[in-house]
């Protein structure tokens, strides 16, 4: 799952909007956070306005939605192309 995945599943998964996302993100980082950034980073990659969505980004967010170790990727669980048959 690519960061940009993980960041749309956790918005979808906890019910976030990309502002409150944004304000998670601020204040789990210490660093600058914008709407219009975490929308950029949800954008189609095809897009001109799309940016690739930063690790810092997401560990700060699973740390906001207290995961254990945020350092480390959301549970495969998470992963909407997961599937158990496939392992």
């Amino acid at each position: 799952m690519t960061l940009q995945q993980e960041l749309a599943v956790l918005l979808t998964r906890y019910g976030i909007t990309q502002a409150r996302a944004a304000e998670f993100i601020c204040r789990g980082s210490d660093r600058p956070c914008s709407v219009r950034a975490v929308r950029a980073w949800l954008a189609d990659p095809s897009k001109p306005s799309a940016r690739p969505c930063p690790e810092w980004a997401l560990i700060a967010l699973r740390r906001a939605l207290g995961y254990p170790n945020p350092l480390s990727p959301a549970p495969r669980d998470l992963d909407p192309l997961h599937t158990p048959d496939t392992e």
